[in-house]
């Protein structure tokens, strides 16, 4: 079916079709989300959202981000989505979905294309190492909503004369999303959050 499998960037109009994709990838959204969603990705400049069809429907999908480190003299792409539609999944979407982010991050100067996937998606890494990816390393996460609100709740609580506080930064790398935050008198403070990494599954 690879022959017959059209990827484009998604549109707004496809927001139905393309929550449905993330509900089967395990992360369901409002179809009214996903033009906001979109539109923020394009903002960035350096992020983008494929679809791909087949008989004359969205079967599959794809997010990807292009990012500078510091650690490598070149660009790194990460898939940071990848989903088919169940039914059709071993039919040749998915290899056409890494296909299309594969030049696409080619044409940003990449030399690499990285990707994380959930323990649960027990077929994803014979799927992936097919495409000829390498198993280089482990993925930790950490949920950040409650160190996020402690955040802003000691930030309500300063005295006021701290209004006019100097900001220090601190660069901070992460393979998935993180935050680290310091508060220090007479005050400094830096929030850092990675890109948001989303599980794949093709």
């Amino acid at each position: 079916m690879s022959d017959d499998v059209e990827v484009r960037p998604a549109r707004d109009e496809d927001a139905d079709a393309v929550a449905e994709q993330l509900g089967h990838l395990g992360y369901p959204a409002s179809p009214a989300e996903i033009p906001a969603r979109l539109a923020r990705l394009r903002a960035r400049g350096e992020a983008e959202t494929f679809v791909a069809l087949a008989e004359h429907r969205i079967v599959g999908l794809a997010t990807v981000h292009a990012r500078d480190v510091l650690h490598h003299a070149r660009p790194v792409v990460q898939l940071t989505a990848l989903v088919v539609s169940p039914e059709i999944r071993g039919r040749g979407v998915g290899r056409a979905l890494v296909g299309v982010v594969e030049r696409w991050a080619a044409e940003r100067g990449a030399d690499r294309l990285v990707l994380t996937t959930a323990l649960h998606r027990a077929e994803a890494p014979g799927f992936y190492e097919r495409l000829g990816f390498e198993h280089t390393g482990r993925r930790y996460a950490r949920r950040i909503a409650a160190l996020v609100a402690a955040f802003f709740m000691v930030l309500t609580a300063l005295p006021i004369s701290y209004a006019h506080a100097q900001v220090r930064e601190r660069r901070v790398s992460f393979d998935s999303a993180g935050l680290i935050f310091e508060i220090t008198p007479p005050f400094a403070a830096r929030l850092s959050l990675a890109p948001p990494v989303l599980n794949v599954q093709y």
